[in-house]
Order: structure tokens, then sequence, then C-alpha cells
């Protein structure tokens, strides 16, 4: 039973039919005679009849992609003499599949794809079509025998713009030949249309060098996806006699893309070089590109291989670079000497999908720059050094352009002058409404919505800056009385330090060796209200009867040196330390310091060289606690008269007492 077209949709005013997946088994007879534009893919039509096309003589465009064709009738194309394009991709052709003169009535075909089935069994026919532009094969022979580029020796090539051969695997071996083949894969993001196409001529090899020798006319070559075994032998390969504008190498299958050099392309204004592994990347791998106008380096590794060296020769001397590409490549930084060589010329530089947190380069150094797409990095907001760079820049080049969409933003009092902005700047920004945020909770919410309620929300963070400043305050208050009151508590400690310190630096030094080297015998520290007592008796009994030497700060303190530096000497170069104690002494701030440097001292030393006085009977309940540390822990001499010495000293004393208070002192100061 024939196919009927019922079930076919007619658009454009029944001049295009959908007739994909109906279960046809062969052409509907009854189609509108004026259709230009036929799909019949995806039908199980088997065999192509003659004359199915008869009744469609304005027919332009015909699909019959998937219709597990296994063989095409001598006149099934008959009366398709306007036949353009024709797509007979995913079938199950077999070698006697195309009978002699089968495309004999497509004279003014344009476009032909024959993917999937082997290239072989349709070349004796190609040849026929002599107004071919575009033909595209995907031959599934040539993963295992590498596509013969013999079998296209016939083709009207001088003729052909675009030759698919995208995917292939292609043995260096194999691409020696006289005429001309292009290598394109037409779904690539450079245009496989803007000029004549034809691709790769003969190749020879010299001292690790690759000739390529192209026609004149050769303007576009894409080989993206394309594997050339044995093409790391060459260091630079060389293109002579070309004029080519645009070359893809995306996903290039080249064992050292990113070392070599591809020279000989001074014409060259759009590159593609994304999906290669260029963690290992040659500086001057674009050097000689003098018209390139456009780069395109995605997913390529750049975050390794463009080092501080590779940033200072990567781009230099292209000096009309217009737009660069340097999306996917996790990059973290720009040197500021990367688009040195463009700082007039740059107008797009993308820079999506890579580890960004702010904006990456001085902007003030590109002067033309239009779009800067930072899409899908990691910037959580723009601080105020970054927004103003941008405004400055807006103000320079009118209808700037920034695209930050997919990055994950914070909503929260630190970010609020960056939302702010974002809803109130001039600049065009690429999506703002549908901008995301994560706000202090955790939460993802529209930015849109954070931002109408955005005065509530600033109150909150004045009430939440002012108690974190209570906190802080409060805590630095605290501190500081807590350092005062251990300060007040531990002061003569610390002033000790601080002197120990003072005197290091001014040079100041311990004694050392024998004892016998000290200066004087005894430092004596008393009050002045006790200068009868030390003028009369100590020195008496100590200097003028067993010779000893005595350091009083009333006669041996040298003037014009600081009385605590005059104490610290006086203590460092006395064997003993001699204080007297009486209450007017304890009363005093220097008998306070005397003390307690003695105690310090004797610690530091480690000897029991102080030896206290009790001129006064002094009560251990009233005994300062530095001097009742004192009394425990070393025998202090008490005088005889320490009741009430002034009395003593008058009124008839025990002589055999103070006889032996001086014997046991001076026998302590001579051991």
């Amino acid at each position: 039973m024939a196919s009927s077209a019922h079930d076919c949709v007619l658009k454009k005013h029944s001049t295009y039919a959908y007739c994909s997946g109906l279960g046809l088994t062969s052409i509907p007879k009854d189609l509108p005679p004026r259709v230009i534009h036929l799909d019949v893919s995806h039908n199980p039509i088997g065999v192509l009849q003659n004359a199915s096309f008869k009744h469609l003589i304005h027919l332009e465009v015909l699909f019959l992609e998937g219709c597990s064709l296994r063989k095409l009738e001598q006149q099934a194309f008959q009366g398709l003499v306007n036949l353009s394009e024709l797509s007979l991709d995913s079938n199950r052709f077999v070698q006697d599949s195309f009978p002699l003169r089968v495309f004999e009535p497509l004279q003014n075909l344009v476009s032909i794809s024959l993917k999937s089935f082997p290239f072989s069994f349709v070349t004796h026919e190609i040849n026929r079509l002599r107004k071919l532009r575009s033909l595209k094969v995907q031959s599934p022979d040539t993963l295992t025998t590498g596509l013969s580029l013999n079998a296209l020796y016939g083709l009207p090539l001088p003729s052909i713009r675009l030759l698919d051969l995208s995917s292939q695997v292609i043995p260096l071996r194999t691409c020696s030949m006289s005429k001309e083949v292009n290598v394109d894969r037409t779904s690539s993001g450079l245009s496989s249309k803007l000029g004549k196409t034809l691709g790769l001529s003969s190749l020879n090899s010299r001292h690790g060098t690759a000739d390529i020798y192209a026609p004149p006319s050769l303007k576009v070559v894409n080989i993206s996806h394309f594997t050339a075994k044995n093409m790391d032998l060459f260091d630079v390969i060389v293109v002579h006699n070309n004029t080519l504008e645009v070359l893809d190498l995306t996903s290039t299958q080249l064992a050292t893309t990113c070392k070599q050099t591809l020279a000989g392309l001074s014409k060259l204004k759009h590159l593609n070089v994304s999906c290669l592994d260029c963690s290992s990347l040659s500086g001057s791998i674009f050097h000689g590109y003098s018209s390139l106008e456009e780069l395109v380096f995605r997913y390529s590794k750049l975050d390794v291989g463009l080092s501080d060296e590779v940033s200072k020769e990567l781009l230099r001397g292209l000096t009309v670079l217009k737009n660069v590409d340097f999306a996917g490549n996790k990059l973290e930084k720009l040197q500021d000497n990367l688009f040195i060589s463009q700082r007039r010329t740059l107008n797009g530089l993308n820079l999506a999908e890579n580890l960004f947190t702010g904006i990456p380069y001085n902007l003030s150094d590109l002067t033309h720059l239009k779009t800067l797409d930072l899409t899908l990095n990691r910037i959580s907001s723009l601080d105020e050094k970054d927004r103003l760079m941008l405004g400055v820049h807006y103000v320079k080049v009118p209808g700037f352009r920034v695209l930050l969409a997919g990055n994950p933003f914070e909503c929260n009092c630190r970010t609020v002058r960056f939302i702010e902005w974002v809803f109130t700047t001039k600049m065009d920004l690429d999506d703002p409404i549908n901008y995301a945020c994560i706000d202090r909770t955790g939460v993802n919410v529209k930015m849109t919505a954070f931002y109408q309620s955005l005065d509530t929300f600033k109150e909150s963070c004045i009430d939440r800056t002012w108690l974190i400043f209570s906190i802080c305050a409060t805590f630095i208050c605290i501190l500081v009385v807590v350092t005062v009151a251990v300060g007040y508590r531990y002061r003569v400690s610390i002033r000790y330090c601080c002197l120990v310190i003072r005197r290091r630096y001014r040079g100041y030094h311990n004694i050392q060796g024998d004892t016998t080297q000290y200066k004087y015998d005894a430092f004596i520290a008393y009050n002045y209200k006790d200068y009868k007592f030390v003028r009369y008796e100590l020195l008496e009994h100590l200097e003028k009867r067993v010779n000893l030497k005595l350091c009083l700060h009333h006669r041996d303190f040298p003037p014009g040196v600081d009385i605590t530096d005059n104490i610290m000497d006086a203590i460092d170069v006395s064997k003993y330390i001699i204080i007297v104690i009486t209450k007017s002494y304890l009363s005093s701030s220097w008998g306070k310091f005397e003390l307690e440097m003695s105690r310090r001292h004797i610690f530091q030393r480690n000897s029991d060289n102080l030896i206290v006085i009790m001129l006064e009977e002094i009560d251990k309940i009233n005994m300062p606690k530095k001097l009742y540390r004192i009394y425990n822990q070393i025998t202090c001499l008490e005088h005889p008269g320490r009741k009430n010495y002034s009395e003593w000293k008058d009124s008839g004393y025990d002589e055999d007492d103070t006889q032996l208070f001086w014997k046991y002192l001076q026998d302590t100061l001579q051991t």
C-alpha cells in the first residue's frame, strides 16, 4: 500500500514537509507539488524506488537520514533537477547500493552528506556532481585502515568549498597527495562557511620541520577532533603559499600541540585552539600571527601552562587582536603584562568558568574593551576598588558590558553595597534579575527579592554592627582593666625586668669569676633617717675595724646617673647586700624598690648574699609580704636595741650582746 502524506506536517504555505518517524515505507505520492524542503528521515523505507520524487520537481532540500536504505534504484532521483542539498546519513548501504549514474539527475546538487558508511562505496558517483561545493563524510572503516585519501582522486575538488572528514584518524603516510583535501567539522565554534575551504596538501618533512603546501584560494581549515598520527615528529609545521584566515584545532590529537610552532600564518584572523593539553605551553606558539583578530583558547589547562614567563611572550606582537576567549582553564589570576600588545585593540575578553574572585586585570590598560565575561567564576561580591574600576571604564568606553551570571554571590552585611550597585549601576550587566545569592543563613535566594528588602536588612546590619562593636569594646575594656591590675600587682617585677633589659641594651654585664673581685664587700640599703646608725655604727665596725669596703648611696653613687641604675650597679658589684630594716625604710618607695631588687637579685644568682639587719622591732602580722618572705627564708640579724634603738643607745646596754652582733656580721662578710 502506498504511503500517504496525511500525517506529514506542512509549513510555510505547504512548501516545507516534515514526515520524519511516521513508519513510511516509501515516499508519499500525495505531497503538494510546491514542496521545496522534504524530511522523510527515520522511516523504514529500505529501497528507494525509481521515480520516487517525479511529482516534486521544485524540491531543493531532501533529508533521507536513518531510513535503513540498502539500495537506491537507478532512477530514484529522477526529476530532481533543482535539488541543492541531500543527506543520506546513517543508512545501511553496501558495496552495490549505488547503481551506475544514480546521481546523474542531480546536476545542481551543491551539498551532500554521506556519513556512517564506507565512502569508497559512492566515490565513483560523486565524480558526476560537477557543481558540488560541500561533501561531508564520516567513514567507519577509517578507524581500522585509515581513510585512503587516494579515493578522493577524480573528485571536482577545485570547486568544493567544504569537505567534512571530522573525527577521522589519518596516518601521516596517507597524506602525501597532489590534490587538496580539507578536514573539517561544521559543528565547531568557528564558521566553516567564511570562504573557500580546501585542505591538507602534500606534506614533506625536513630536519624536524613539516611543510604543507596549500592552494592560494584556501581561506578556512577546520580539523577539530582530528587525529594525525606521527605529527609529533615535527617541531615546526610550515604552511606555504596560503591566505588562510580561519583555523580550528579544537580537540586535535597532536602529541605536542602546544609545543609545536605552526608557521607561515601571517594572514590568519581567527584561531581556535580549545580542548588541548597545554599544561606545557610555548610562549612563542603564536609568534608571526600578525593579522590575528580572534583567539579561542578554552579548556586547555592554562592554569598550569600560563606561567609568568609564558604570559610575557604568549600574545606579544598580536597588535590587531580583538577578541580573546580563555574560558574553562581554572585560572585564578592573570599577569599584568599578558595583554600589553592589545591595550588599544582588545574588544572582548571571555574569562568564564575559571576561579577568579574579582576583576583579574587592570581595565585601565584595556582602553577599548567592550565586553568582559566573568560568568561561572567564584565571585562572592565585587569590592569597592573593583566597582570603581568598572565605573571608570564604563565612562571611558560607552556600552561597556560585564557578564557575571552563575557566580556564588553572597547576600550579607559585607556585600550590601555590591548588591545596591548591581541594581543601580548604569552599566549593562548580563541578567541581574536572575542573579542568585546565598544569605547569611546559607539559603540560596533571588538577589532581586533580597534587594527589595534591603533597607530593612541594612538596619539589622547596623544593630549587628553595634552589637559586635559593643562586644569588642567591652572585651578591650576588660583586657585593659586586667592588664592594669596585673601590671600594678607586679609593677616592681615588671620594672625590674625593664631595668634588666635596659641595662643589657646599654651594655652592662654582671661581674663574673672569683667573688674576691667584687668592687665592694657590701652594698648598704637604708633610709636617710637611719643615717646615724650607718655612719657611726656600720662604718665604724666594718670599714675602720676590719677594713671592709662598703657602698653607700650618699657617698659612692656617681652623680648624673639614674638612681635605679645606680642601685642596680651597686647590687651587681657588691659581694653582699645589707638592708637596714626600720619602719621608715619600709614606708619609703625607694626602700621597697631596693628590697624587691635585692630579693630578685639573689634569686637570679641563686646565692645567699643578702643580709637583713632588723634595727627596729616589726610585728610579723604587719610585716610587708616581700619582707616576710625574706624573713622566713634567711636568717636575719636582730640588733640588740631593735625595740627602741634611740633609747637603747643612750641607756646602758648589754655590751656582750652588741659585741656578739658585730662579730657575727663581720665574720659573715669576711667569709
